[in-house]
């Protein structure tokens, strides 16, 4: 039996009454509960950190079939994500592979080695019916598991995009660095990122230590470019 509340940096969640729940369902997956939607008794859905699961999966699946109706397949050669838990990168692999596509799917780590991700998603895989491994459909780069704050000042003021501290900003370094030091990882020029969001994670201080160092004069912003711009020269 495990009992779960709100976290205490959570305060506008504190009119939530915690909840004890059995917890044989997650630990046989292997799973940490991060949102458990049950009262006490009752049968419950765990809900894993970042919803990596075979549901969040499909959901990603999904997200393929959208970038395909809008021209995925003509204008790109390679598509690159930010990886925390696997569940992204997993659900848009398996879209890549089921749909027979000659993509090259990517996945920047922002937090776990290749090794404990590649556990992860053989279990998610094993878990969907499909007999492959990790390697068999993506490619997770590691070694760039840091802060990469000047990475998001200098995009941010140079296309207009906003990355977040945790996963689009790091996953931005990643592709950033590798097209200047592995270039050939790519099979391609064209090459989508996909921007999973996290801007809220701008705004809890965090970039306040970067935005206020001495010379730094990242508090202008240029207008979008054209897409056809590189933002690597």
């Amino acid at each position: 039996m495990h009992e779960y509340q709100a976290p205490a940096w959570a305060q506008h969640l504190n009119h939530i009454p915690s909840h004890i729940v059995k917890s044989n369902h997650c630990r046989s997956f292997g799973l940490t509960p991060h949102i458990v939607v049950a009262r006490v008794s009752k049968p419950c859905y765990c809900i894993p950190l970042g919803g990596s699961s075979p549901p969040g999966m499909f959901a990603f699946i999904t997200l393929f079939q959208e970038l395909i109706e809008q021209g995925l397949f003509d204008n790109f050669d390679d598509i690159v994500v930010s990886i925390a838990t696997g569940c992204t990168a997993a659900g848009i692999a398996v879209g890549n592979y089921l749909t027979g596509s000659k993509l090259r799917i990517h996945a920047v780590s922002i937090a776990l080695s290749k090794e404990e991700l590649t556990k992860r998603i053989d279990l998610m895989l094993s878990d969907i019916g499909l007999s492959l491994g990790t390697n068999d459909i993506m490619d997770i780069i590691d070694g760039y598991i840091g802060q990469g704050y000047e990475t998001i000042t200098n995009v941010s003021a140079n296309t207009g995009i906003l990355l977040d501290p945790y996963y689009t900003g790091k996953g931005t370094q990643g592709l950033l660095e590798e097209l200047k030091k592995n270039p050939t990882t790519f099979q391609g020029k064209k090459i989508l990122f996909i921007h999973t969001g996290g801007k809220f994670g701008l705004f809890n201080g965090e970039m306040d230590q970067v935005m206020n160092l001495p010379g730094n004069h990242a508090n202008y912003i240029n207008e979008w470019p054209e897409k056809d711009i590189p933002l690597v020269q």
